[in-house]
């Protein structure tokens, strides 16, 4: 699958996600299109993900800044896993701060 390929098909289960969590009313903004988005349930969802065998097994969890995954983060914290993510719009990006 090229890159190109790749990204459609992105696109494409991304536009189901959304479709499917405005139909459901589920999306906390007007509507989910466009953004990763905040949804009614996501403690529930992050709950259902730390029962997984290979959330279980993983010592480190990536994570998005956004607000639909902090219990996502809150949950790698309290299982003691080492827990990074993107800090997005730092000025300080790629500048020593000493």
């Amino acid at each position: 699958m090229s890159g190109q390929d790749l990204d459609r098909a992105k696109q494409v289960v991304r536009e189901r996600v959304w479709q499917a969590l405005d139909q459901a009313g589920a999306a906390v903004q007007a509507t989910a299109r466009g953004r990763i988005p905040d949804f009614l349930g996501k403690s529930e969802a992050a709950a259902l993900l730390a029962q997984l065998p290979a959330w279980q097994a993983a010592a480190v969890v990536k994570a998005n800044p956004d607000k639909a995954q902090h219990p996502v983060r809150v949950a790698a914290i309290a299982a003691g896993k080492l827990l990074y993510m993107a800090v997005p719009r730092s000025r300080l990006s790629g500048r020593s701060t000493s």
